[in-house]
């Protein structure tokens, strides 16, 4: 009968405050490894949001450096509304348009310039990214030389402002001298 009886204590099984202390424990684990997650899954959406933003700034950098350090003249209608002339017969603009921004390029064929708008917009911007308040500005040398460069102002937006994570904002500026 003793033998029975110890066979008996073997099996009682678990605690409660066994119990009690594996579900603590593991609890705490599985918030840890949760926690690890989300902040995985957060760094990279904020990753990502910069990444987007900062490409497209380099992009439009670099390509407006290549279609503006040839200009010859520049015809100014405003501060955000400027027509490149790249001489003797191409001239373009850049504009934003439903937060996108264009550049569009017309050719003068022996009849004269075509209205700008009749010219093909390519984007400079992908769709993910905003642009919001461009500004050119046409800079003067100190010796008095007119349209020696060209300042652009302008700001990249990805994502919505609600989410934290996802959202960036970032103004840029950039000057390219003419030649």
């Amino acid at each position: 009968m003793k033998f029975l009886q110890d066979k008996n204590i073997n099996r009682r099984g678990f605690t409660f405050i066994e119990t009690m202390v594996y579900v603590f424990v593991m609890t705490v684990i599985l918030m840890t490894i949760t926690s690890l997650f989300l902040n995985i899954f957060n760094a990279r959406k904020q990753a990502m949001a910069s990444y987007r933003v900062y490409n497209d700034a380099r992009f439009i950098a670099n390509f407006l450096h290549n279609r503006l350090r040839n200009v010859e003249s520049i015809e100014d209608f405003s501060q955000s509304q400027y027509i490149f002339y790249d001489l003797p017969d191409k001239r373009f603009d850049i504009f934003v348009d439903q937060g996108r921004l264009f550049y569009r390029q017309t050719e003068n064929v022996g009849q004269g310039f075509p209205d700008q708008s009749a010219g093909v917009a390519v984007p400079l911007s992908s769709e993910a990214v905003t642009v919001e308040d461009l500004f050119l500005t046409a800079i003067s040398d100190s010796q008095g030389n007119s349209h020696q460069g060209i300042k652009i102002d302008f700001i990249l937006t990805t994502g919505q402002s609600s989410d934290a994570f996802g959202y960036k904002s970032k103004p840029f500026s950039i000057y390219i001298s003419l030649r």
